[in-house]
């Protein structure tokens, strides 16, 4: 069983970070050889570190993970 965290093990801060990755599709324009993106692709968490102390935490660190 994993162990939800409630705060920064290291400094008790509740405030973190989420780095997100975000892929896109793109293709030259033949005219003006401009990159132009035509499609988004889920990327997805990268990292999760505490605000205060730069602490790395997993995505399993956490009961759930909201976006709003």
């Amino acid at each position: 069983m994993v162990k939800v965290i409630k705060k920064c093990k290291k400094c008790g801060c509740s405030d973190f970070v989420i780095q997100e990755t975000i892929l896109h599709e793109a293709s030259l324009c033949p005219e003006n050889k401009d990159l132009t993106v035509y499609k988004e692709r889920e990327g997805g968490i990268e990292r999760i570190f505490c605000k205060n102390c730069d602490v790395d935490y997993s995505e399993k660190d956490f009961a759930k993970i909201n976006f709003r």
